[in-house]
């Protein structure tokens, strides 16, 4: 593996066992809405960790295809806390009933969180490869070969790719632990965390 994929691949554990640091013994009030919403939460945080694990060792066909489910559970997560209604919740309880549609939780989320359009954009620019990725496509398979031979050399800009989402999701999705849990003295811990992520991970330079 590459010296700078490695030291990025390290730069992103060390982020992500800093937010498992800062999350232990947290507690919340539990209910159905938050019950669910901070377990894909806790699930989107643990294919993040899953990612990683699995980049130290150069498995990155099967880290790749852990890119989706990691995105998804975070959107199902927010769009229960703040969009279900509680007979919706009650389906999803009872029948994992969630909405089919990736793309209607996203929009519902925004309009209802009045976020930037972030989510909307990182769909935009990876949900095909994601997909892809999970189910065994061509965007998977292509990355296995070159010419008549089997490869397994990772690709930085990829790599770079998947290591940039896995921390934007992990902090995002550590912020809402946070902010459902009303954890109070974490405002310079995620401050200090976004710096690090800034500067190590969505910087270019650094890869």
């Amino acid at each position: 593996m590459f010296g700078d994929i490695k030291m990025k691949i390290i730069q992103t554990r060390k982020i992500l066992a800093q937010i498992d640091k800062e999350l232990e013994g947290i507690e919340y009030i539990s209910d159905d809405r938050n019950d669910i919403s901070l377990s894909l939460l806790d699930i989107s945080i643990d294919h993040a960790k899953a990612i990683i694990v699995l980049s130290e060792n150069g498995i990155f066909s099967s880290a790749y295809a852990l890119a989706r489910p990691m995105f998804e559970c975070f959107v199902r997560a927010v769009w229960v806390q703040y969009c279900s209604s509680k007979e919706k919740l009650e389906q999803i309880r009872e029948n994992d009933d969630f909405p089919r549609q990736l793309g209607v939780m996203i929009e519902a989320i925004e309009k209802q969180t009045e976020w930037p359009k972030g989510l909307s954009s990182m769909k935009k620019l990876l949900l095909n490869n994601m997909h892809s990725y999970t189910h065994g496509g061509i965007q998977l398979a292509a990355r296995r070969f070159a010419g008549n031979n089997l490869v397994h050399l990772p690709n930085k800009d990829e790599v770079n790719a998947l290591l940039r989402m896995v921390s934007i999701i992990s902090f995002l999705a550590f912020t809402e632990i946070i902010k459902i849990s009303g954890t109070p003295n974490k405002d310079h811990f995620t401050e200090v965390i976004y710096k690090e992520i800034e500067e190590k991970i969505l910087n270019n330079n650094n890869l």
